[in-house]
């Protein structure tokens, strides 16, 4: 028997490093995915006159999944 993923299944991780998407394959049970989507965004790099040096992504840990389902 396969292990495939159910559609209605999300996995919601907050490290508190960087994201490793190695680690994130091993997780998924990927018998039988045609493909594995990951979504890269860009940012502007000045806001005004003041250049971004870094960005900072702040969550409700425990909302957070909720929201996700929702989507």
């Amino acid at each position: 028997m396969s292990n495939t993923v159910s559609p209605f299944e999300v996995i919601v991780d907050t490290p508190d490093g960087r994201l490793d998407p190695e680690a994130l394959l091993k997780r998924l049970p990927v018998d039988g995915v045609g493909a594995v989507v990951s979504f890269v965004g860009l940012t502007r790099g000045t806001e005004g006159d003041t250049n971004v040096l870094r960005l900072e992504f702040d969550a409700w840990k425990e909302e957070l999944p909720k929201v996700l389902h929702r989507l």
